[in-house]
Parts: C-alpha cells; structure tokens; sequence
C-alpha cells in the first residue's frame, strides 16, 4: 500500500490506499491504531487507477504527505538486473564503437581462439557454429561461442546489436546461456569449448547487457526479439534464458515453472533452475514458490538475486525475504536480508522483523529503522503488544517524547511516559561551577596541547645480568606433574645419542626430556622445542621445572605463541628477557595485561633493576614499554632507581609523578548512541543533573580511561557524582549498546561498568555471563568476568563465584576459577574462604528473618528449611505470597514489594550456588576449622538452613548433626561438644564407616531432606590390582554414548583440545593435589558436531602428570572417580 500521513496541531493520522486490478482498497485512522479499511470495485483497472489519483489530489490539498514505501539506495543499484516495469529506471545505451572493439579484442586473442577451437574436446557443433561466423555467416549460436571466447563482455551484446539487431542479440543471448570455455590449470589456461550444465550460472554480463538494453528498448525493436525468443523455446534452458531477458512476461515464468515440474531434474538442477526464475519473478507469491524448492536458496542469497527481486516486486516482497530469516541460514545472507528489510519504511518491515527479534542482529536492525523511521517506528512498537517489545517503546518515547502526544498509547505506556516526564521535571540542570573540572574543560579538545618536556637520558646505565627461577612453595614440585608421558624403559645414553643423531620422534623426545638425567641432558636444553606439542605450555612447564635456568629460553621462544594463555609459565622467570617482553606486551596486548601485571607484582624488585635502565635510556619503544611497567610497582621503582644514582632516581621520579596523557584524538561516538534514552547522573546529594551538552565528554572520558577507575579525571567525576545514578546511567548505556548489536570497536561501554557499576548492574551482568559461551561470545563473557571482579562489590564477587561453581560451560567456569583465585589472593585468602564471606545475608536478622513495611501495614518474611520464603502477618498468620500494594499503603510499599520480589530471586540463586559449594567441599574433603565453622555456616541466617540437613564430621573422624536450636548432636541425638580447636567438614560417607545406616535413619525420623546426595551416596573402591596401576582396565573398551560423556563434564571433567580435524581425542579429570585421569576416546568427538563419529570407545582410563598410581588417590577421591566413570554405563 502506498501511504500519506498527516500529523501536527494535535493531529496524527495516516492514509494508505493499494490497487489491485479494478480494485481499491483504502485503510485510514488514527497513528498507532489499526485504523479500518474498505474495498471499492470499478469496471476496469483504468477507472480504479483513475479514482486514487482522485483521492490522492485530495489527499494532498489536506496536507497529507507521501511516506515513500522504498527508495532504492545508491549501492544497491549496480547489483539489480533491470527490468521494464521494475522499480530501477534502465539507462542502457548502445556502445557505438562496440564492433571495433570486439574485432581488436578477437585479433589479439586470435591464437587462444584458433587453439579452444582445434581442442578435440570442444564440442563440433560449437566449433562449427564459431568457424561459420568467422567465414562471415553469423548465427546466434556462433555469435555466443565467438563472445564466450572473449570473455562474455557488455561489448560482445553491443556489437551484436549494432551488427545484426537487437533480435538476434536476443537470440544470442538465449544460446550464450548453454556455452562454457572451459579452463585448466586452476582456470588459467582456456582449454575447449562445452554445453553449459542447466545449474551452472547465467548472469554472464553479456545476457545482462542484452537484458539491459530490451528494458530499455521501444515496443517496435523489443516485439521481433520478444518472437524470435518466444519461438526459441525449445527446451529447458532455452526457456529460462528467456523469462530471463523478459522478465515482464510472468506469463512465461508460469510456463517455465510447469516446465521444471514436468522435467524429471536431480534435485541440485531443479534448485538451480528455479534459482534462474528468482531474476524474473514479479510477485511475492511466485517469489515464494521458488524459494520453497529444496536446494534453490544458495543461488538466492546473493545481493544481486536479493536486489533484483526487491526491483521487480517490490514492497511486497518484504513478507517472503522476512520469513527467509525463520531458516538456519548463512551468516552473510541473514545480513543480507537484514540490511535489504532495513530500507523499507513500513509497517510490514517492522512487524516482519519485531516478531523475529531473536533472530542475530534483528533487533539492531529495527533500532536503526526506528531512528531513521521514528513515527512508523513508534506506530509499530505500539501495536506490537509483545512483553519483548515493550523496552525498546520505552526507549523510544524517551528518545523521542515529542510523539508520545501523537499516538494513542495504551494505558501501561502512558503511565509510563507520564512518570518519565514526573522525573525530569523534579531534576535540573547542574550549573557549570558544581561540574567536574573535566567535563567543562576536557584535556583532549584542546587545540595547541603543551608539548612534553624532551626526556633525560642517561648513557652507560645497563641493567644486571642475572638469570634466575624463583618459585613459590610447592610451585615447582606442582610443574613437575604438569605434564606425564609415558617413561621410556630403555638407555638414556643410547636414548640421547639417538637424539643427537636426529632419529627421535617427536613423542621420544618428550619422552626423554620429561623422564631423562638432568645433567646430561642440561646442555641439550637450548635446542629442545616445546611448541611441536599441543599441551606446549604444560610441556615447557615441566621443561623449566627440570632445568630451570637452561630453559628459559625455551620458555620465552614459546611464549609469542601463547600470549594470554601462558597458564603462568613467565611467573617465576627472572631475565631481563623476559622483563622486556613483559613490558613490551604490556603497552601491545591487551590480552596479555593480566598476564603482564601478575609477572611484574610477583617480581617487582627484579623488574625494576631490569627495566630502570631502559626507562632513563633513549628514547623509543623500549623506553615507552619500560615507563609503562615502571607505573604498575612504582614503590619499587623508586627504591631501585637510587641503586643506579641520583640523577637516575630523579628521572624515575619525575615518571612516577606524571600523569598519564590522555590522546588528544577522542575515539568518535558510535551512531547507536542516543543521548535521550539515557537516564539522567545527579551530582552527590543534589537533585541536580549533569547537562546533556557534557554528557558527551562523560562517554568520551569513559572511552578513553579503559577498564579500571585509575584515570584521575574518571575518580573526579565519581567523587562528585550520584553512585546509583552512574550505575544507571552505566548499565543503560550498556543496554542500549548490546541491544545494537555490541560494535566491538565500542567494547568501552562493557569495561565501563567495572568502573561505574554497582550490586544490580552485578545482578544484571550474571545471567548473560552464563549465556554468552553457549552463544558463541566465549571472549566476552570472559571480559564479564574481569567487569565483576571490578565492580568489586560483595555482590559482583558472589556472582564471579557463582560462576565459578555451576554454570554449564567448562570454559568459562575455568577462567571464572581464575579470576575468583585472583581475586582471593589479592585479598590474602584462599578461593574457598572468599566464598565463605561472600554468601551475603541480605539484610536478615539473627533470627533469619525480614521486615517488609508498607507503611500502614508491615510484614516478617522468613525461609523454611529447604531455602523457600513464607511470609507472616502482623498476627503472624501466615500468609500465600506477600500481598501487592494497596491504594492505602505508604508511598514506600512499592519498593518494599520489589525489594521482596528481588529477594526470592537472590535466596533462589544462593541456594542453587551453596547446595554446588557444598557438595564440593565433601568431594575435595575441605575444612574448617571450628569458629568459622560456627560464625560462617551455623550462623549465617541462610546456610544454617542449608547446614542443618548435612551430617559433618572432624578431622579425628567424629560426625554429628546441626540441630533446629544451633547445637549439635551425635548419631544417637546426643549432645556432642565441638572442641574449639576442631577442624570441621562435610561428611563423605566414606568417612561414615558402618554409621552411614543409622544417621540415615535419623534423618528420615526427623523428615529432614538433604540438598544433595549424601548419605545415600553409593561407596566406591579400587581392587588390589587397581591401587598399584595407574590404567583402570575394568573401563577399557567400554561403549559410551556422547551425551553421558558431556554430562561429566558438568561436573569436575573437562573435554580435551581438538587436535586433526578438529577432534577431541580424551576427556579430562583434574585431581585434588595435582596430576589427571584422562579416558582416551576413539574415534574421538568432532568439535561442533558431537554426534557425528557416534558412540565413543574408552581406549584407556589412566593417570596422567605425575601421579604413578591410583593408590595415591584419597578414598573420597577415589570413590567418586569410580561413581563418575561408572555413571557412563549405568
């Protein structure tokens, strides 16, 4: 439908009429209704058309305005294959050198020519018809070889206008489309002339010259070709070059689809050929009749075939490429078609597209509609009424308020507009002087910026010459079962001369340097190469570990390769290497930084005495890359720096004190950022906001600063602003980037909210943390995790943890460990004790209860012993759900009733997370020692819920139980005293013995059920034989089927890494204390299709990195390492 709209002077309405034949139909009312319609019937298609030119005029005179329904874009118009009737006007003229042309282009390829055609493979009648135009007795079919062999060009179609009519270029073109020089040597060399198959393509630029100048061509030029054609058809391909060439004849594309149909085709040809018809449908309905063929798709998703159908169709054609986006399809074609429905300004393409915000960049792409489209936008958004469109109303109300006056709004949107405008009307601009010093002057618009002061440097300043590993306890002794391999049972000085004589393997070299003498092979070292193993890094681990100085080279020759995935093999080397190649990785990669600022805090004094030198030297990258290192231990610096003299320590000095410049060039904000959308920043304890004309420079300055809030200018404007209001502001901006598709070289706006983020912007980051990896974004569900652990906050660590403990991909659980280990160290605690302080009460009292007020009425919220709330009256009568608001309660009621709502979600993850922490403190055999056990688990107003359905149990082997009143009591429900000094854990029913049965009886006599499997968790052990191997034979050559090997890896395994082909040959289990067990697959699981190769063989079940045999297991260990393989067959 074509469409006027009317709006101004409290007047919103629209207008929309269609012909179709002798029939008008009219659709009109008000913006953002459904309006209604009616249809009017005419004695023939001229009087309809005749009547809407009527209603139009006065439409117009009303002062109704055109929305135009498509404009085709500039860029598009190269790829349409015109048409006469189409959208895109032909301009196609005539070369009229094209002859001369065409005869200099056959003079000089004139021995390529005369070779095809001596080819015995060429086709006889091809080479006839070609040698037949040659001796000047031009045929269509000669023509098409002769042009073929020149290349298909516009040129050839010209010249055979000009030389023989447009009739027979016509025809030519019809026979071009079955000829093909074919080409050896990787299609170099032209061989010899054959038939086109029918699937092979015919958009030669050629015929699409040809097609190009019949559009363009008067009736009495086009009629004899248009015959000549039509009495060509003799065949299939015949038939499709023609609907090809004249594509206004729907009535041949009706043809050729019966044609296809009653033609017996393999189903790769009928795709092929219903993928020619695409060029010349002329409605949306023949349009889908092709695109439902099996097969035809991947001859539709091209911009020309996309773009040629939105010429000839239309907007009609909006519905057919819409459901296109249903299918699985091929990245490229879903922006294809994305970017195709982006240009259309209507109704249709909006709804097209918010019915299918799920699919991947559809929700940018209406963003981007709305902005250029708001009217239509906002009209469309409205009469969606989908819970998952209402956000992005929201966001354009506020980004558009002005239109809010203009639709009719439902009454929930209403409200909303009306408290939107109630806030802004109580908040006001802050004046100039109240504003950050940054904001009002920012340092990188200023126009002559003072150039740097020209830098000290000192000559004859080198830095020591030392080299050194230093460990940290137990760390070496941990390397050296970082990586096992079997131990060669042969003569290590035969072994080593083999090696000198090149005649090792790569896997006996492994052998011999992981198993071999040290100092024998202590001068052999240098040459030795980690990389040619696919665990390198714990191979290079093992090498260092072993020969420690002698392998630092082998290390640091490594460490390119690897870069953020060293797994801490540069900590404990001391060189002045590798404090060069730390600093020079630190100003480069930003996936090293971690990595870089670990290496220097662990070292500092080190790195110091090795980078001074260079931080005074001449100027240039190992000087830039030396200061940067310098700032992050700049205690250290400073004391090291006098070693070297008094002039060296000043210059130093001076460094320290500088501030960093910030680049005078700001990053340009991306297109997707809409000033309005975003919630107003308050200055601290006023109701005053920042004015939108500084806004920029805030984003500006959160661009520039990076991830952490060491950036003195960012520190100003948190010291001065609102918290909570940043944290909004924060997380809205955040929203609207990810809801656009997060533009990676936007990637600021995440790490933004490490530095402004606080408890919700943690609670909001979480889940999409856990989702991410499951979504192909592995990298930025990591960066999430380095945004919690800058948020910092009880709750954002709680989250990290969380993460850590029980989400559903091993990757990112892995990287989650890292970073919660990180986080504790930094803090002088373990994991584990860092999780025990971050399970948060949120806000119960000793009782482990809450009270939430109305106002006029207040009620206790408090949690049964399976973790779930209930809630109680004033009269302590208890009650179904906490009641909704009334219009009597207080004005606190609202919050007070989302407060709650907001707690039932936090205890339902708490519970989730420490039933999983729990359980795994009884499978690692953790401890603790008796007052934490009391202040940390007993009295914590949650766990103790949690701690009450477990049996516990001391390190001397005592179990007990936690009774409702918070003392404790024995398998016979007698009062057990906990000695200050005990050591307490969670019971494994290994360490039970023969009480397993009687506490399980209690505990069904007191109807308590346990969060997890404990008591009635089955006891597992090794045979004799078993304990002196370190092969599990009883599991060899054990049928697995794929999914029961991925649901271990749900729980303490992991998958291996691909290695040919991208198979993954053994799933891993880590072991407390060091070393693995693999279980070795064949054939191995294909990345990305699991299921492919099918069951999976157990080839062997053994252990790995240092461990010699399973009798150094723990039998808690041990038991649930059997329960885990036996689980594969149960």
């Amino acid at each position: 439908m074509r469409r006027w709209q009317l709006v101004g002077d409290g007047v919103a309405e629209f207008w929309e009429v269609a012909v179709d034949g002798s029939q008008v139909t009219v659709r009109c009312g008000r913006l953002g209704t459904a309006g209604s319609s009616g249809t009017m019937s005419f004695d023939s298609a001229a009087a309809a058309s005749a009547h809407v030119e009527e209603l139009v005029a006065g439409k117009e005179k009303e002062g109704y305005t055109s929305v135009p329904a498509f404009t085709m874009p500039a860029e598009w118009r190269r790829h349409v294959h015109v048409r006469r009737g189409g959208g895109l006007l032909g301009d196609a003229v005539v070369a009229a050198d094209a002859v001369q042309g065409e005869r200099e282009a056959l003079a000089e390829r004139l021995p390529t020519v005369e070779a095809v055609l001596a080819d015995p493979a060429s086709e006889p009648d091809l080479v006839a018809a070609a040698r037949a135009h040659l001796a000047g007795e031009p045929t269509p079919l000669g023509a098409a070889v002769l042009g073929v062999l020149l290349g298909s060009e516009p040129r050839s179609a010209d010249a055979w206008v000009l030389e023989h009519g447009l009739a027979f270029a016509a025809c030519a073109a019809v026979e071009t489309h079955g000829v093909e020089l074919h080409r050896n040597d990787y299609g170099k060399v032209a061989s010899h002339l054959r038939r086109l198959p029918l699937e092979h393509r015919f958009d030669t630029a050629s015929v699409r010259r040809v097609r190009a100048l019949l559009a363009v061509a008067s009736d009495e030029e086009r009629e004899p070709a248009m015959a000549a054609v039509r009495d060509g058809r003799v065949d299939l391909r015949a038939t499709l070059a023609a609907t090809y060439l004249f594509p206004d004849r729907q009535d041949w594309v009706d043809e050729a689809f019966d044609e296809i149909e009653r033609t017996n085709l393999p189903w790769y040809r009928r795709g092929a050929a219903y993928g020619l018809l695409s060029y010349s449908c002329g409605t949306a309905d023949r349009l889908r009749r092709v695109l439902a063929v099996d097969g035809v798709k991947g001859y539709f998703a091209t911009r020309d075939a996309v773009c040629t159908a939105v010429d000839g169709i239309g907007p009609d054609v909006v519905p057919v490429l819409a459901a296109l986006l249903d299918l699985d399809l091929e990245g490229d074609f879903r922006d294809l078609l994305l970017a195709t429905l982006a240009e259309f300004p209507t109704a249709e393409a909006f709804d097209g597209l918010l019915v299918r915000l799920k699919t991947k960049r559809a929700l940018p792409t209406v963003l981007d509609m709305a902005r250029r489209h708001p009217v239509v936008a906002l009209e469309r958004f409205v009469a969606a009424k989908a819970p998952q469109v209402a956000p992005l109303l929201e966001r354009h109300l506020r980004s558009h308020p002005d239109l809010a006056d203009r639709v009719d709004l439902p009454e929930d949107v209403r409200a909303f507009v009306d408290r939107t405008r109630a806030a802004k009307a109580g908040v006001e601009d802050a004046p100039v002087d109240a504003l950050p010093a940054v904001l009002v002057d920012p340092p990188w618009v200023v126009k002559d910026p003072p150039k740097p002061a020209k830098p000290v440097v000192l000559r004859g300043i080198t830095a020591p010459d030392l080299r050194a590993v230093e460990w940290e306890p137990g760390e070496r002794d941990a390397w050296t079962r970082q990586f096992a391999f079997p131990r060669p049972d042969e003569d290590w000085s035969a072994r080593i001369d083999a090696y000198r004589a090149g005649e090792l393997d790569v896997q006996q070299q492994i052998g011999l340097f992981v198993h071999g003498p040290v100092e024998e092979l202590r001068p052999l070292v240098p040459g030795f190469d980690c990389s040619r193993w696919y665990r390198s890094a714990s191979l290079a681990k093992v090498v260092v570990a072993r020969f420690e100085v002698d392998a630092i080279p082998n290390a640091l020759a490594l460490a390119p390769a690897l870069k953020g995935d060293q797994d801490g093999l540069l900590l404990p080397l001391v060189s002045l290497e590798t404090a060069r190649l730390v600093a020079q990785w630190l100003v480069k990669l930003k996936s090293t930084r971690d990595l870089c600022v670990a290496w220097l805090t662990r070292n500092p004094v080190h790195a110091a005495r090795f980078l001074v030198p260079d931080a005074v030297g001449p100027t240039g990258a190992a000087r830039r890359a030396a200061e940067a290192a310098l700032r992050v231990i700049p205690d250290q610096a400073a004391d090291v720096a006098r070693e070297y003299g008094p002039e060296a320590a000043k210059v130093v000095a001076d460094l320290l004190a500088t501030e960093v410049v910030v680049p005078v060039k700001a990053p340009a904000l991306g297109k997707w950022v809409d000033l309005d959308v975003l919630p107003p920043v308050l200055l601290r304890g006023t109701r005053q906001a920042l004015p939108a004309a500084v806004v920029p420079t805030l984003l500006t300055l959160l661009a520039l600063s990076g991830p952490d809030d060491g950036h003195a200018d960012v520190r100003a404007v948190r010291e001065a602003c609102d918290e909570e209001s940043l944290a909004r502001f924060a997380w809205e901006l955040f929203e609207v980037w990810r809801t656009n598709g997060m533009p990676p070289k936007d990637g600021w706006v995440f790490t933004a909210l490490g530095v402004l983020g606080d408890d919700e912007v943690a609670r909001g980051l979480v889940p999409l943390i856990r989702a991410w990896p499951g979504e192909a974004q592995h990298a930025r569900a990591v960066t999430g995790l380095d945004v919690l652990a800058a948020i910092g906050t009880d709750t954002a660590l709680a989250g990290l943890n969380s993460i850590a403990q029980r989400v559903k991909f091993g990757g990112i659980k892995n990287r989650a460990r890292q970073k919660v280990d990180e986080v504790a160290a930094a803090m002088g605690l373990t994991a584990e004790e860092l999780g025990d302080r971050l399970v948060p009460d949120l806000g119960l009292d000793d009782a482990a209860t809450l009270v939430v007020d109305y106002g006029t009425r207040r009620f206790t919220v408090g949690f049964d012993e399976q973790l779930r709330p209930f809630v109680l009256d004033a009269s302590g009568k208890r009650l179904k759900d906490l009641p909704k608001p009334g219009a009597k309660d207080g004005e606190r009621a609202a919050a007070e009733h989302k407060r709650f709502a907001q707690l039932k979600k936090d205890v339902r993850t708490i519970a989730g997370d420490q039933v999983v922490r729990l359980e795994r403190a009884m499978v690692l055999v953790r401890r603790w020692p008796a007052e934490r056990f009391r202040t940390l688990l007993v009295g914590h107003p949650l766990l103790r819920h949690l701690v009450r359905r477990l049996v516990w149990v001391t390190e001397d082997g005592h179990s007990f139980r936690v009774a409702e009143d918070g003392t404790f009591a024995d398998v016979r429900d007698e009062v057990f005293a906990l000695a200050d000094d005990a050591v307490v854990g969670v019971a494994h029913p290994v360490h039970l013995g023969d009480d397993v049965a009687a506490w399980a009886e209690l505990f069904a006599d007191y109807e308590i059920l346990q969060p997890f499997v404990q008591l009635g968790r089955p006891v597992f052990r090794f045979t004799e034989a078993e304990l002196t191997s370190r092969v599990l034979d009883r599991f060899t050559g054990v049928q697995v089927e794929v999914g029961r090997l991925f649901a271990l890896t749900r729980g303490a395994w992991q998958r291996g890494a691909p290695m040919d082909a991208g198979i993954e040959n053994e799933i891993i289990r880590p072991l407390p204390g060091g070393g693995t067990v693999e279980a070795a697959l064949d054939p191995g699981i294909p990345v990305g299709t699991p299921d492919e190769l099918g069951p999976q063989t157990l080839r062997e079940v053994a252990l790995f990195r240092g461990r010699r045999t399973f009798a150094e297991l723990d039998p808690v260990t041990a038991s649930e390492l059997l329960a885990e393989l036996a689980s594969l067959t149960d």
